[in-house]
């Protein structure tokens, strides 16, 4: 495997592990509306009305959602403390705020937007292919017995570091599907355990993500009975976690927080592969137009901050055998996705080939 760098100014800084910011020189205003990608704002509604017609559904099958009716929803905290001791106490630096998804309901991180999702969207396909939901039926019906004798035939699988997989194992398994999640053999124990228990088949590749989510691509391409969450090229993951952008917009609109040329946001987004904070951006480029910029910061080198060329140098491009040996030798952080050697090309295709957005990137201060 290759590893390629792009030849930009900010390279060397990059290479010697100092704190680095890197703008995308492909930025321009208006690239939402770029015909030639193959999503639309319009699906990001799309997908947000899936999860408004599913949500009876994620109530019936997850308990803990019956207070928010069935929506996945997570908290907007305001943090004054720490914006003080930022050192952006004046009243010129705006508000900081956490969108607090480490704490989302069903499966604990901003995986269960996009993996559960994903799951119950296929189920309904699913359903309605063979006949058993009609229009106007109850989506409800899609957890009693007759829909998980359907569903128990057939396979959801997954190539994940650990969140993913919970969050795909967690609703497969509340529908009634059989579950394969494919993991490197340094996903943390916990996640591991948690699965088995569901009943879901955890298969440990000695290699790293990448080779995980390849054999778990192999095998679902054998077997038409399964259908595989593709972490590196799936739209409805990416949808799912699209819609996060029009709940913080709600979040916001709530505390007469305005958005405009005036008062910009900033959204500083842990990056794994990709998937998920692409997903994000997209939505709130959808709904905040230029007046939203998004900063990611890689987050595959826990124990060195400064040491996150593997983020840097891989996004959209490669990440070869030597820059993942970096990640394991400093610390790297087991469950995301730059433990392997390539970003989520769904993600890719829209906000950097494509020239959608100002991608961020690089390595910011710790």
């Amino acid at each position: 495997m290759t590893f390629q760098l792009p030849n930009d100014p900010d390279r060397d800084d990059v290479l010697a592990a100092r704190p680095t910011l890197w703008t995308n020189p492909l930025y321009r205003d208006n690239a939402i509306g770029d015909a030639s990608l193959p999503l639309t704002p319009d699906h990001v509604d799309e997908a947000q009305a899936n999860w408004a017609r599913l949500a009876p559904l994620l109530e019936t099958c997850f308990p803990e959602l019956k207070a928010t009716a069935g929506a996945i929803r997570s908290n907007l905290i305001e943090l004054e403390a720490l914006r003080d001791a930022l050192g952006y106490g004046g009243a010129e630096f705006g508000r900081v705020f956490v969108k607090a998804d480490s704490a989302l309901p069903v499966a604990g991180s901003i995986k269960a937007r996009g993996g559960v999702y994903e799951v119950f969207v296929f189920a309904e396909a699913l359903a309605r292919r063979e006949g058993l939901l009609k229009d106007g039926q109850d989506i409800g019906d899609l957890a009693g017995a007759e829909a998980k004798a359907l569903f128990s035939r057939h396979t959801i699988a997954v190539g994940s570091t650990g969140n993913l997989g919970l969050s795909v194992g967690v609703a497969a398994r509340a529908l009634g599907f059989k579950a394969t999640v494919h993991m490197s053999s340094d996903a943390k124990a916990w996640k591991v355990e948690r699965l088995r228990k569901l009943g879901v088949e955890v298969v440990q590749h000695e290699a790293d993500y990448t080779t995980a989510v390849e054999n778990a691509r192999l095998v679902a391409e054998s077997d038409p009975s399964i259908y595989f969450v593709d972490d590196e090229q799936s739209r409805q993951l990416f949808l799912g976690y699209s819609v996060a952008a029009l709940e913080l917009a709600e979040q916001l609109h709530a505390q007469s927080i305005v958005v405009d040329a005036e008062h910009p946001l900033f959204l500083y987004l842990p990056c794994g592969i990709g998937g998920a904070p692409g997903g994000v951006t997209y939505g709130a480029k959808k709904v905040f137009g230029d007046f939203v910029h998004r900063r990611a910061r890689p987050v595959a080198l826990r124990a060195r901050p400064h040491d996150e060329r593997l983020g840097r140098t891989g996004l959209g491009l490669r990440c070869g055998p030597e820059q993942q040996d970096r990640g394991r030798r400093h610390g790297g952080c087991p469950h995301v996705g730059l433990r392997g050697a390539r970003h989520a090309q769904h993600a890719r295709r829209h906000l950097h080939g494509r020239r959608h957005i100002a991608l961020p990137l690089a390595a910011s201060r710790p």
